[in-house]
């Protein structure tokens, strides 16, 4: 964005007589391209001979000021965080990140782009390895904000840090303590109250049968098949726990679908995730009819349908369905039964029923691709309380066929 001093005369080298659109009167602006610094001063004249007589009379004066940083040049923490910004995009432009992931990120840097000059830190010099130790509970002691909230700025400050060092910009490291939670204040509460999911479940249904009443016309059997594949889109991440984006761009070469060989015969299902993506390649197990059901709707509305097509593909063509059509679906379904639920709720919800069905942390981190840390401090707080003492024992009976599976 380019400067909005106008210049009108350059008395001396170095030295600017200029205007600014937020003053009357002609600025003295003095630039030091050793130090990178400015020295900016009101003449309290609007002509420019006057202007001119001023800076003679105050130059002396002038050259002995303390000059203003301008953010340190090369090493400016702002123009970092932007090159860091725009290393996030190119992640995501790559398929290495999603597009909500990224919203997140961009959300820290604009934090961080505002806090980091009121607060002192202007250049990668002003912070030392131990001048943000106590950001978290500052942030949460000074500026009220939750221990959940805090925790993400500090993954995004580390994230930066080690972009930093990834670049050999800087090899020292920074201590940064995360903050936690009392375990009182994690083990209350569910991911969805009491009831809701199922009035979810039962707005989702009601809405896709009463849009197949609707008389056909333009495009409409295109319509039907969005539906109803975003019915079986929810259905499958209650049933597997997945993250979205993980989900999204897999294709029926990534999906194995058997029975178990109990005599219920339930079928099971076997997602490949690539390397790519949160602590790296997996096979995600789990129970459930939702991609048979997607397989038979491809089946019935897309007559060239194939092993090599995406799950999620667009019924003409085999390309991804904008992920903004289930996002505006989604946002119908909240305000016709007047909840407001993110979507990642429904892996918060099947993590919280494999940990209380007695699956280890250890089981559960690995087959969902999280930590038992991130276990510990943020799902047990969806754990009933009542099962809580009962969990810790380990006195919960353990699902077999589950624990066989993963």
């Amino acid at each position: 964005m380019g400067t909005p001093y106008a210049v009108l005369d350059t008395p001396l080298p170095g030295v600017q007589i200029t205007t600014h659109p937020v003053s009357r009167n002609l600025l003295v602006r003095i630039y030091n391209k050793h130090t990178q610094t400015t020295i900016n001063r009101s003449t309290g004249t609007t002509s420019l001979e006057e202007a001119r007589k001023w800076l003679m009379e105050n130059l002396q004066e002038l050259m002995s000021a303390r000059p203003t940083p301008r953010g340190g040049g090369n090493n400016s923490i702002l123009r970092l965080l932007s090159k860091h910004l725009d290393f996030l995009i190119q992640r995501k432009d790559a398929g290495e990140i999603s597009q909500g992931t990224l919203d997140g990120y961009a959300k820290s840097s604009r934090h961080f782009m505002k806090w980091m000059p009121l607060n002192g830190y202007r250049k990668l010099s002003d912070i030392q390895r131990s001048s943000l130790l106590h950001y978290g509970l500052d942030r949460i002691n000074k500026d009220g904000y939750s221990p959940n909230t805090v925790n993400l700025e500090i993954v995004y400050l580390r994230m930066f840090w080690k972009f930093l060092q990834d670049e050999e910009i800087l090899d020292r490291p920074l201590r940064v303590n995360s903050v936690s939670k009392a375990v009182e204040n994690r083990i209350g509460g569910e991911p969805f109250k009491k009831g809701d999911l199922k009035t979810l479940k039962t707005t989702i249904d009601e809405w896709v049968k009463d849009d197949r009443k609707k008389s056909n016309f333009g495009n409409r059997e295109i319509g039907n098949y969005n539906k109803e594949l975003f019915r079986l889109f929810i259905t499958l991440l209650e049933e597997s726990g997945v993250r979205q984006h993980e989900i999204w761009n897999r294709t029926w070469k990534d999906i194995k679908i058997g029975k178990t060989n109990t005599n219920r015969k339930r079928t099971i299902c076997f997602v490949s995730i690539p390397q790519r993506a949160k602590r790296g390649a997996r096979q995600t197990v789990f129970r459930g009819e939702a991609l048979l059901l997607i397989k038979q709707l491809q089946r019935e509305f897309c007559p060239n349908a194939s092993e090599s097509d995406y799950i999620f593909r667009n019924k003409q063509t085999n390309t991804l369905i904008d992920i903004s059509t289930f996002s505006r679906y989604w946002n119908i379904i909240k305000d016709k039964c007047g909840l407001d639920y993110k979507l990642h709720t429904f892996r918060s919800l099947r993590i919280t029923e494999l940990i209380v069905s007695g699956v280890s942390p250890q089981l559960v981190a690995r087959n969902l691709g999280l930590s038992v840390s991130q276990i510990e401090k943020t799902y047990l707080r969806f754990t009933p309380a009542g099962h809580y003492e009962e969990l810790v024992q380990r006195e919960l009976p353990p699902d077999k066929e589950l624990l066989m599976l993963i």
